[in-house]
C-alpha cells in the first residue's frame, strides 16, 4: 500500500469517526417556486451543513440553484419533491430530475436520478395532494461537480413546489473516496 493510499484510508476512518462533509439545501417555506408546464430549475435558498470548522464538504453557491462537492469521492445523493396538488388525470406527470455538472440546462451534463411518477392507462391518478416523490443514489464525482435539481409537470395549469426542508430538498453526503480514474 502507497503511503497516499494509506493516508487516504485513515483520514476516511477519522471523517467517518466525525461525520461526513454534507448538506442540505431546500427551498425557504415562505418563497415556494411555481412550475409551468416547462422543466424547472428548482431554486434552493436555504442549507444545512456539517458544523465543523473546518468544513469542506458540499456547498450551496451563492446562485442558489446548484451543491457543489469540493471533495472527489462517492457521495449519497437524497432528494425529495413535493408539488402542492395532487394530479387530476391519468395522463399527469410529475418528473424530478437530479443533474451532475448540467450548467443550469435540463438536458446539460449526467442524468443520475429520475423519478416520473404518473397516473397510468388502468386509470389510476394520484391520490395523495401533495404529490410527492424521493429518491437517492450513490453518486461518484470528481472534486467541484456540481448537482442540480430540475422539476416538470403537464397537468396544464400552473402548480407550486411545497417548500420548506422537509417538503423539497437535494442533500449529499460525502461517502467515501473512489479509486484512481473513476468517476
Amino acid at each position: 500500500m502507497t503511503a497516499a493510499r494509506l493516508n487516504t484510508e485513515l483520514r476516511d476512518q477519522f471523517i467517518r469517526l466525525y461525520g461526513p462533509p454534507r448538506c442540505h439545501a431546500y427551498q425557504d417555506a415562505a418563497s415556494p417556486q411555481s412550475l409551468t408546464s416547462s422543466t424547472t430549475l428548482v431554486v434552493l435558498t436555504l442549507t444545512k451543513t456539517s458544523f465543523d470548522a473546518s468544513y469542506s464538504g458540499p456547498t450551496l453557491l451563492a446562485a442558489g440553484n446548484r451543491l457543489t462537492l469540493p471533495i472527489a469521492g462517492l457521495y449519497l445523493v437524497t432528494t425529495a419533491l413535493q408539488i402542492d396538488e395532487a394530479a387530476t388525470s391519468t395522463s399527469n406527470q410529475r418528473v424530478l430530475n437530479i443533474r451532475r455538472n448540467s450548467n443550469n440546462a435540463p438536458a446539460g451534463g449526467t442524468s443520475h436520478i429520475l423519478r416520473n411518477r404518473a397516473g397510468n392507462a388502468s386509470g389510476w391518478a394520484f391520490s395523495s395532494n401533495p404529490t410527492e416523490q424521493t429518491a437517492a443514489k450513490l453518486v461518484p464525482c470528481n472534486a467541484n461537480d456540481h448537482l442540480q435539481f430540475f422539476v416538470s409537470q403537464n397537468s396544464g395549469a400552473t402548480k407550486s413546489v411545497l417548500a420548506g426542508q422537509q417538503h423539497t430538498f437535494l442533500e449529499a453526503i460525502w461517502v467515501r473516496t473512489l479509486p484512481a480514474g473513476t468517476p
